[in-house]
């Protein structure tokens, strides 16, 4: 799995489909066995970072990033009971036992199960990066935030905090702050935490909790206000008034995370994470260590690396970008460029950064020869295809297996499946008994885009991506799209594969191509402007990965 070579080859329908050996998998681990040699860990990287303790990090920063947000999130809790304590707050009503929480753990399953009908609910917990014992933790975090800020008895709701949290931050110019945040015409709507959500949100709950206190009925504050507003800007105001540090900005060999002081040990927390890693969560944190040196050593060489402090002042002009947005920056670059955590982004971010400083300006003769090879993605152009998928993870839970050879036995049934058509199966037939993508996924909303058995209809770039699991992260990681191979490369009518993408194994076909409606206006369009040149940094900067991964 860590060669970055594309094996894509292709042959006509009548002709036969080429058939490919796909590299091993990693061993199944012993506990965290990292599966190097004694050598090996004792390289040191451009950071002064010993390799096995990089390859430590970045399991807890990829395979265990949820488990390291809750430990953080652990710390701003516990911090914030001793805040109130040492004032003298009376915090005696704070105190989570076992009845409660499988009490909030039996409604949650409850209300899951009434809205998604046949999907497993533990399922969804380990895809979330959980164990069952790890859950019960978060389940307890959740009750007791409820219980410092949004108690039973409304007597002891910290109604100070609350406005700071969530009463309307003063514009600069002192205007209104909902007004102040709506922006210019065709900017972002304004930021939910930019409206006066103690009015909207909070003092409609503080009457539903004290009518049922006076009526001597239990009260929990619940439903799409607690999960949406005020849990997350609870822990928000946190975050935002703590210190928090990762690697990227400095930490010494040991340590993988500090909470305001708090250190947390790279062997403690890599200790917690043990059940959530497996050959491909493995495989996955060497192929991220050896990327990340090699790249950052190249780009050194040249001269063009910039320094952590360099880089984290770009982030922060980037982090302005989204005032105003309803896209949090770090929703971002999580949930739509698919990067595991903030430090794994950050660190890859820095290498994307110091390339294009080296790229230098570009010509209008390169934007328009990019143009004309990407208009069909940047104008939302569409491809009609389908895909035979074999899934190297689970597909209930989005998992790879924690032991065994996933990538090798999805490799096996491609193989099967090819050797089917070449001896003139019918690929309709092929495709139904093989592909492992559902009609739909469950839980999906009526009118979203669906993966129909892997006969996708005409779709845009980024829809067919989606349903492979690509992203943007393992572009960088392992150098290749079969989404990219469909949705450029591909001629109508021909049959290729099987072809190893970072989930599992495809073979496909492409139907047609549908060009784009719009036109891209560079001239007169900042956003079409935005998207053609991020789009070309995307492109020259995986590519310049590619070569420093294939040179000696």
């Amino acid at each position: 799995m860590s060669t970055r070579i594309l094996h894509h080859f292709a042959a006509a329908l009548l002709g036969g489909i080429a058939l490919l050996s796909g590299p091993a998998a990693a061993a199944a681990p012993q506990g965290v066995d990292l599966g190097i040699s004694a050598e090996q860990a004792a390289q040191v990287g451009p950071e002064g970072i010993r390799y096995d303790e990089d390859v430590k990090r970045a399991l807890i920063f990829s395979a265990g990033s949820q488990l390291l947000m809750q430990s953080t999130v652990q710390a701003l809790i516990e911090g914030e009971v001793e805040r109130r304590r040492a004032a003298g707050i009376d915090v005696s009503h704070c105190v989570v036992d076992e009845a409660t929480i499988d009490a909030r753990i039996a409604a949650l399953m409850k209300a899951f199960t009434e809205k998604n009908p046949g999907v497993d609910f533990w399922n969804t917990v380990e895809a979330m990066g959980n164990t069952r014992e790890t859950y019960r933790e978060e389940i307890s975090r959740m009750i007791l935030v409820d219980q410092l800020f949004f108690p039973a008895d409304p007597a002891k709701w910290p109604m100070d905090l609350l406005q700071e949290i969530f009463g309307p931050p003063e514009a600069e110019d002192g205007a209104d702050a909902a007004e102040a945040a709506e922006g210019e015409e065709g900017g972002f709507a304004a930021a939910p935490q930019a409206q006066d959500m103690m009015t909207q949100s909070v003092m409609p709950t503080y009457e539903e909790a004290k009518k049922a206190f006076e009526a001597g009925e239990p009260f929990e504050v619940g439903g799409f206000v607690a999960q949406y507003i005020l849990r997350p800007g609870v822990m928000r105001w946190l975050m935002e008034k703590a210190e928090i540090v990762e690697p990227f900005e400095g930490l010494p060999a040991g340590v993988a995370l500090r909470v305001n002081g708090k250190d947390f040990t790279t062997d403690a927390l890599l200790a917690k994470i043990e059940p959530l890693v497996g050959p491909v969560e493995l495989e996955r944190s060497r192929m991220l260590v050896d990327v990340l040196w090699r790249v950052q050593g190249a780009l050194a060489a040249k001269g063009a690396l910039l320094s952590v402090e360099q880089c984290q002042e770009r982030i922060a002009a980037e982090r302005k970008e989204y005032e105003g947005s309803v896209i949090g920056y770090e929703q971002m670059q999580l949930q739509f460029l698919g990067f595991p955590s903030m430090e794994v982004f950050h660190r890859i971010f820095r290498l994307r950064q110091s390339y294009k400083d080296l790229m230098g300006e570009i010509t209008p003769e390169q934007f328009s020869a990019h143009i004309a090879a990407r208009e069909s993605f940047l104008a939302q152009g569409k491809a009609d295809a389908e895909v035979i998928y074999f899934a190297a993870r689970d597909m209930s839970n989005g998992t790879y297996a924690k032991e065994g050879d996933p990538f090798g036995e999805a490799k096996a049934r491609a193989d099967k499946a090819a050797s089917e058509l070449a001896a003139g199966a019918d690929w309709a037939t092929v495709l139904l008994k093989y592909c492992d993508l559902p009609e739909a996924f469950p839980g999906s909303q009526p009118g979203m885009p669906a993966p129909n058995r892997g006969r996708f209809g005409a779709m845009p770039r980024n829809q067919v991506r989606d349903f492979l699991g690509e992203n943007d992260y393992f572009d960088f990681l392992y150098g290749m799209s079969v989404g990219d191979l469909v949705f450029f490369d591909a001629e109508p009518g021909t049959i290729y594969g099987p072809v190893m993408g970072p989930t599992g194994w495809c073979i496909y076909k492409l139907n047609r191509r549908v060009p784009p409606e719009t036109a891209l206006d560079f001239a007169n369009n900042p956003r079409h402007q935005y998207l053609v040149n991020d789009d070309l940094l995307n492109v020259r900067f995986f590519g310049f990965v590619d070569e420093v991964m294939a040179s000696e």
